[in-house]
């Protein structure tokens, strides 16, 4: 026998082969059928007909709960899904109707049945249904549960895979593909595995090292470059390329928090806020790892080349990227001190030449 179990009535249940194709609908070859020997029985009986199915039946399991059941695979409708029947073969019902995938495997406990389809796991519970034509017992899924389909069971693991866990690198400047200078020489930008990090590099502002990129590994940076400041209110900001939507885009990293040590204004504010990502350039038509960009000397236009050898100047000001002579300002209150109270009143007769 390939494959069996024993059942509640000391009973053996077993198949001798497995069809080895897994093709779906397979007709032909091997076919597994199901056989059930008792104690004193001189030949085992067939209890699923070779007519009946393509690839045939396997995988018996009974249970305690219902010990005049027979629970296996069978692809009946060319699909395998799990099925139950009498310990003589009669009153043959599907439980199940996966139509896309087969059920790889099963279990059965108590009323409770897992199952396998793809990569997921599926459970349900099984009742008797009363009987059928003919005064058989049938079994069916449990009311109130997805019909016919199963219940996705949600599965949390804790894996120790070392590849994907978080570790030191012992000497990380190995792994330092570009650095970029701030315009007053006090910071650097770092592209390290692909992430970006700012970094102080005077010993009176510290030795903090800011992680800018926040995409872990998912998303890769490179070509980072400062962008001058002209006001020290500005907020620290880097330009560099990023493939998070595809393709390569330019990105503005920006600091919240004013003022600091990239741009070409004051080093306060060195710790500043979080930094925010804004895509700049949209199309996919930057050239990659040949692209080269600059940004203009009166700092209002960012220059790089494309898949077509073009050259295309993107406007900053019309962008996230504004400086702070570009930001809008508040509109200008008015002065309603002169209209309060019974000042108001005379100045507004003043004003309007008098009243009658």
């Amino acid at each position: 026998a390939h494959g069996g179990t024993e059942d509640q009535m000391g009973c053996y249940v077993f198949y001798e082969m497995k069809q080895s194709s897994a093709t779906k609908r397979y007709e032909g070859g091997e076919q597994s059928r199901l056989w059930r020997w008792c104690d004193g029985d001189e030949e085992a009986k067939c209890l699923w007909p070779e007519t009946f199915s393509k690839r045939g039946s396997w995988s018996p399991k009974t249970s305690k709960a219902f010990p005049d059941r027979v629970f296996f695979l069978s692809d009946h409708n060319g699909v395998a899904n799990v099925w139950v029947m009498g310990l003589d073969g009669a009153y043959p019902t599907q439980l199940t109707r996966e139509c896309g995938m087969d059920v790889m495997e099963f279990d059965i406990d108590g009323d409770d049945v897992v199952y396998r389809v793809g990569a997921g796991l599926k459970k349900f519970s099984v009742v008797a249904g009363g009987d059928a034509v003919g005064g058989g017992p049938v079994m069916k899924i449990a009311r109130g549960q997805k019909a016919l389909l199963g219940t996705p069971v949600q599965i949390s693991l804790v894996s120790e895979f070392k590849h994907a866990s978080v570790r030191n690198l012992p000497d990380p400047m190995l792994d330092l593909q570009e650095a970029a200078l701030s315009f007053t020489g006090e910071h650097a930008a770092l592209v390290i595995r692909g992430q970006i990090f700012y970094a102080p590099l005077h010993p009176e502002l510290g030795t903090r090292v800011e992680k800018v990129t926040s995409n872990d590994g998912a998303v890769r940076y490179k070509h980072a470059q400062f962008v001058r400041n002209t006001d020290a209110r500005d907020n620290v900001r880097i330009i560099a390329m990023s493939d998070a939507s595809g393709e390569y885009e330019y990105v503005l990293l920006e600091r919240g928090g004013g003022g600091g040590g990239g741009g070409g204004g004051s080093s306060a504010s060195t710790l500043g806020g979080p930094w925010s990502e804004t895509q700049i350039t949209v199309g996919g038509t930057i050239r990659g790892v040949m692209s080269h960009s600059d940004v203009s000397p009166d700092l209002s236009t960012l220059v790089y080349d494309d898949t077509s050898g073009a050259i295309t100047a993107l406007n900053l000001n019309a962008t996230a990227a504004n400086s702070y002579d570009f930001k809008t300002r508040d509109a200008p209150v008015d002065d309603d001190s002169a209209y309060e109270d019974g000042d108001g009143a005379a100045n507004a007769t003043a004003a309007g030449g008098g009243m009658t």
